[in-house]
């Protein structure tokens, strides 16, 4: 069946007529916005827009004209700063040349932005593999893009801990070029086949989390549309190199993260992108498979979510639809339930702990920061890959939980001698029990053991605590959640905008 309108999404969303302009459509110019592109008749393709060049252009404008060399700029990571002890003192001497500096300062990154690991679980399918295998690829034959997007990422790291100006103020300067070369390898023609450019759009997408780069209009989400529609113009089958897997891991983890915040389908629910996994378990994760199996699954939620809105305004008209929802809704928590099973049981195995519940003054480096008491008891992991896996099985089970309970309420009111079944029935004691687990993950993801993506793993949680205490009256909860955002988010990591803000207060009702 042919698309009704081949206009793009913004005049499609205005409802007003779209004249196909290129490389963007005249009504877009006139208000002042950026074109999104156009949709294809073909059902699995699209039309990709090219919008690098407007960013650049954005970014030069809104950054500082100062401009610091990185070679300059990184010996100033040798330079001892009062009151700083995360970095290690320098064990490789004086270091003169560029290439040498760059590689201390890429060792500083990793050693402030990475978590530590265990022993036990080295081998897995974690979201920020791509950063460990391109510091094992870097080389004096690095594209120029992707040299500079990577000075870029670690320059505002160290800088943000150190804080120290000129750092960051390399990394903006490194960033802009960043920009410019990736409006120019977009065009090539070996696109879908390189890995480069790939990386290139996932590290600055990082670089976008913090606040000395973000432009405060979503740069975050715009990167990872675009490594997002670079993924896809690919296709499954290309990705068939270990930096090209690793980065199909970390882009599917924002997916979904973005699918679980948007509530729309993400492509990658697709068998033949979910098959994709078996390649990364065998070739990131031999022995296990633990990660590949899980995301398989909740990869599938934010489809479910877009059906449950749809659901819930069109139920009197889709009667027949809910009885569907609810059967896909079950069968999905029980295969999550089958998988967490067997991975604590392997878990089990490895001799890796469960999440162990320990009182709040244990973690010091959080309650160094956060004054408030209200979590009197946190979770403790063996490691923060364990952690984070855990955190992200109780933030899928409450967006699927949440919408079944919503679903199970629409079809009572439009049927009142209707009663679900026992797996249907979602008490509100299961969701805050859900809710309160991921809160009680906080204070871990904020300490040293965890690294600056601790902070990262924060923005999540953070964003359904709030959503879920302000709604159900549970001030004091949110108060906590408002003093950790205050006071923990001081080294230059901030959560990116995503949409409408969840409001965090800083005092409640009494």
């Amino acid at each position: 069946m042919p698309l009704r309108s081949r206009g793009c999404q913004i005049c499609r969303n205005r409802k007003i007529r779209c004249d196909g302009a290129r490389p963007g459509c005249k009504r877009c110019e006139v208000h002042g916005v950026v074109c999104p592109g156009y949709r294809t008749t073909a059902p699995d393709e699209f039309e990709f827009l090219n919008i690098t060049t407007t960013t650049a252009t954005q970014a030069s404008k809104t950054y500082r004209k100062k401009i610091v060399t990185v070679a300059d700029s990184i010996r100033r990571v040798e330079e001892p700063a009062s009151g700083i002890s995360e970095l290690p003192s320098p064990s490789l001497g004086t270091l003169r040349s560029a290439g040498a500096e760059r590689v201390r300062l890429h060792s500083q990154f990793l050693h402030t932005y990475l978590p530590q690991r265990s022993s036990m679980s080295r081998a897995s399918c974690d979201p920020v593999t791509f950063l460990e295998v391109l510091g094992s690829q870097t080389s004096n034959r690095t594209p120029p893009a992707l040299q500079a997007s990577c000075d870029a990422l670690d320059l505002v790291q160290v800088g943000s801990v150190l804080r120290d100006e000129r750092l960051l103020t390399a990394a903006i300067a490194c960033y802009r070029a960043a920009l410019s070369h990736l409006a120019a390898d977009i065009q090539r023609q070996d696109i879908r086949r390189n890995d480069d450019v790939l990386a290139n759009a996932a590290v600055l997408a990082t670089c976008e989390l913090y606040e000395h780069i973000a432009q405060n209009n979503g740069g975050w989400i715009k990167h990872m549309d675009g490594a997002s529609q670079l993924m896809r113009i690919r296709g499954p089958k290309t990705l068939d190199s270990d930096l090209a897997l690793s980065l199909y891991v970390n882009i599917r983890n924002s997916a979904l993260f973005q699918g679980l915040i948007t509530r729309k389908a993400s492509y990658m629910a697709d068998p033949r992108w979910r098959a994709v996994s078996q390649r990364c378990s065998e070739s990131l994760e031999p022995g296990t498979g633990s990660s590949s199996a899980f995301y398989g699954i909740v990869i599938q939620i934010p489809g479910l979510l877009e059906r449950h809105d749809t659901l819930q305004v069109n139920a009197p008209t889709q009667m027949g639809f809910i009885g569907d929802f609810l059967a896909d809704a079950i069968n999905l928590k029980q295969e999550l339930t089958l998988w967490y099973t067997a991975w604590r049981r392997l878990s089990f195995a490895n001799h890796l702990s469960s999440p162990d519940l320990r009182p709040v003054d244990e973690f010091t480096a959080f309650i160094s920061c956060c004054p408030d008491r209200t979590c009197l008891q946190a979770y403790r992991f063996t490691d923060f890959h364990i952690g984070y896996l855990q955190c992200l099985y109780w933030i899928c089970m409450y967006y699927l939980r949440s919408s079944v309970q919503s679903i199970c309420r629409v079809r009572q009111k439009l049927d009142s001698e209707w009663q679900p079944g026992q797996s249907e029935v979602v008490y509100e004691a299961e969701l805050l029990g859900y809710v309160m687990n991921i809160c009680r993950c906080i204070p871990f993801f904020c300490e040293p053991v965890s690294g600056s993506l601790g902070h990262v793993a924060v923005f999540l949680p953070l964003r359904i605590g709030a959503i879920y205490f302000s709604s159900h009256g549970h001030w004091a909860w949110l108060k906590w959640l408002g003093s950790v955002r205050s006071t923990v988010f001081t080294k230059g990591l901030s959560p990116p905008l995503l949409g409408p803000r969840a409001i965090l207060k800083s005092s409640g009702p009494t």
